[in-house]
């Protein structure tokens, strides 16, 4: 029996860094130095569904064997009473997986997890879902793929997530969390700040009144929300927790203040001009060569702090507000102007 890890979900900002990767990663060069390219980054539908402060939990299955998991271990006792659960339900839990396995036509020895979260009475405390009459499974989730030790050992095969939202069981203890108010949210991933404050609205809401507490007649505090969106076959995922959440050790996001991004969007427009660029390579006597990069871009930093700074001013902004916005446009105008030879 080998453990399919759930793997840990990050932050907004990581999702944004890893789209970026993904995209525009192009290898290294003969010195070892990474190559990004100029594609355009995508707009991805990612779907809410209401995260739950209870116990990561779930049953796996190779085709012949049914165990019970952890979220780091395979388990044959404990989780809060979510072992003995699986036991009195074991028939149940096969015979779904088996369904499972022959429509997706997943082979024998290849492992099929069903995750979710094991809560309810005395799992955890200050969330509403713990006042609930009697602990309830919720699948957050549906995997394929292999242990550890398969994976360390066979860079030819992978792990990948496959659509849990149609899962249900006739048991009244297990649930599916698309059961429960769930959200979609396109994501511009050019300008991913445009989102955040329907993000923090949502998870505001739930914070104040989590939604699957509610659908048990309990009125409570919940944690917040986990996002999820696909992109070539690969699971992007991020977790937005709040602020009622007084127990949560993950950083919130912040409100993004809508005057302010308005500003930047229209100063970086202004900025950010060939003819800046071109005087940049021409001070700096910079050849197009991606290695002349660091160059102009300090030029052009120097350059706007220098002789825009009644500009920003006007618009209640300083450098540090559009550094980032201002240099990544620099930067890919000067790798265009590479691909391109002119």
């Amino acid at each position: 029996m080998e453990h399919l890890s759930f793997s840990k979900i990050g932050q907004f900002r990581n999702v944004v860094t890893d789209i970026k990767y993904h995209v525009r990663y192009s290898g290294s060069d003969e010195d070892g130095n990474v190559i990004y390219n100029n594609n355009k980054l995508p707009e991805i539908i990612f779907n809410g569904t209401i995260k739950l402060h209870g116990s990561n939990g779930s049953v796996c299955s190779d085709g012949n064997d049914v165990w019970v998991q952890s979220r780091k271990h395979v388990i044959s006792e404990g989780l809060y009473g979510f072992y003995d659960f699986f036991k009195k339900n074991e028939n149940e839990f096969k015979v779904k997986l088996d369904l499972l396995r022959e429509e997706h036509n997943i082979k024998e020895g290849e492992l099929l997890s069903i995750y979710g979260e094991w809560c309810g009475p005395g799992v955890h405390k200050k969330v509403a879902i713990n006042k609930i009459p009697n602990k309830i499974f919720v699948i957050i989730g549906l995997k394929v793929g292999y242990g550890e030790y398969v994976l360390e050992n066979d860079k030819t095969k992978s792990n990948y997530w496959l659509d849990h939202s149609k899962i249900r069981f006739t048991n009244k203890d297990i649930y599916n969390i698309y059961e429960f108010p769930h959200y979609t949210k396109l994501i511009d991933f050019n300008n991913p700040k445009l989102v955040i404050n329907e993000l923090v609205e949502l998870t505001n809401e739930v914070g104040k009144e989590c939604p699957v507490a509610k659908s048990f007649d309990i009125s409570g505090i919940g944690e917040g929300i986990v996002w999820y969106g696909d992109l070539d076959g690969k699971r992007f995922r991020f977790k937005v927790k709040g602020d009622a959440h007084s127990n949560s050790n993950t950083k919130q996001l912040a409100s993004v203040d809508p005057e302010k991004l308005k500003n930047i969007q229209e100063v970086t427009k202004y900025l950010v001009t060939k003819p800046r660029l071109e005087q940049a390579i021409n001070e700096t006597k910079a050849q197009l060569d991606k290695r002349y990069t660091g160059d102009v871009l300090r030029w052009v930093a120097n350059d706007i702090i220098e002789e825009e700074s009644d500009t920003l001013e006007n618009n209640d902004l300083v450098w540090k507000d559009i550094a980032s916005t201002i240099t990544t446009k620099f930067r890919y105008m000067f790798f265009d102007m590479i691909d391109n030879d002119f």
